[in-house]
């Protein structure tokens, strides 16, 4: 469709402003049922516009309120009063069909989710739905930063499925020993089948914060 500019239109879609800061650069954009949404220019390129609507078009058009009426807003997150699942998710159905709460929250907030994509929170808080607290990733992105926080074992990059038991974690941090041969990184990445960088956040309980 050319050059996007201000007034640039696909679908319900029209751009009316432009926005930059620390987390990237975005288009403001105007669906033509009256909702404003910040999209990332990652969504655009030459050929095409993504999105093509805000998401109203996805859903009935009560469905927003009736998400919001499942909502407990407070000063920091956003929980959310409907169906949990056992990990700790929230779940909203639509037309018999399951959705999870959070990722229908940014959709409702921020536009729609790329093929492929992750919604990450921030608050590390599986029933938040903030649209505030929510951030778009990839698989790998999402992985990184659940094992940073603590909340999945580690895979391994190299072996896929691969997991560490706990008993693993415990020999790891006995055994290593920084700049000493045959106990450090590169050796117990070898032995245990993972990376160094998966050793190193392991000793620095940087992961496996439980244990």
């Amino acid at each position: 469709m050319g050059k996007l500019m201000i007034g640039s239109k696909s679908g319900k879609l029209t751009i009316i402003n432009y926005s930059h800061s620390k987390n990237g650069k975005f288009w403001n954009v105007k669906c033509e049922c009256g909702n404003e949404k910040i999209v990332s220019t990652s969504h655009f390129n030459q050929k095409q516009f993504y999105p093509k609507s805000c998401g109203c078009s996805l859903y009935p058009k009560d469905y927003k309120q009736l998400f919001l009426n499942n909502v407990n807003k407070t000063d920091s997150c956003w929980i959310w009063k409907g169906k949990i699942k056992s990990n700790g998710y929230g779940i909203f159905s639509i037309k018999k069909k399951e959705n999870y709460a959070h990722r229908l929250s940014y959709l409702i907030h921020k536009g729609e989710i790329p093929s492929g994509k992750f919604i990450c929170h921030s608050c590390d808080n599986p029933p938040c739905v903030n649209p505030d607290h929510l951030w778009l990733g990839d698989a790998l992105s999402n992985n990184q930063d659940r094992i940073k926080k603590g909340r999945i074992r580690i895979k391994d990059i190299r072996k896929k499925n691969g997991v560490l038991t706990e008993n693993q974690i415990l020999e790891i941090r006995k055994i290593y020993r920084f700049n000493e041969r045959g106990f450090g990184s590169g050796i117990l990445s070898k032995k245990y089948g993972v990376t160094t960088e998966t050793i190193l956040s392991i000793v620095k309980r940087k992961s496996w914060k439980h244990i």
